[in-house]
């Protein structure tokens, strides 16, 4: 048995205003913190057990090393993200929007499995959205 251990810390805050009867404005931000991580996983070598009759292993051909397997599942990373956007009534029921948003993860766990993760995202959006 092994114990597997997160943190996470979190905060969002959001905000909508509505200046007039055909404008909203929200916005978001959001701020999350993690680290996760296994405790080192104690196996033994298996090669040990399996001996002849001259007492010689016979799985020498194989290497079993576990020393770092509970590492491929450590996480340390943080996410900021920021969107905003607004909504225009442009007639009854149709509505004009644009939304944009900012993401920027930071990977600190070394890239394991995955390679080096760290990056950011830009997206703007825009539609008309129709209300039945």
């Amino acid at each position: 048995m092994v114990d597997y251990k997160t943190n996470s810390s979190n905060l969002y805050l959001n905000a909508n205003l509505v200046p007039s009867a055909k404008v909203r404005l929200h916005g978001t931000l959001s701020y999350n913190k993690s680290k996760s991580e296994y405790d080192p996983i104690e196996m033994d070598d298996p090669s040990a057990r399996t001996v002849d009759s001259d007492g010689n292993p016979q799985m020498t051909h194989a290497t079993y090393d576990f020393s770092g397997v509970h590492e491929y599942s450590n996480l340390d990373y943080t996410i900021v993200r920021f969107s905003g956007g607004f909504d225009y009534l442009l007639a009854k029921d149709i509505t004009w929007t644009v939304d944009g948003s900012y993401a920027d993860l930071t990977d600190d766990s070394g890239g394991w499995v995955y390679g080096e993760e760290s990056g950011s995202l830009y997206m703007i959006r825009s539609g008309v959205r129709l209300d039945f």
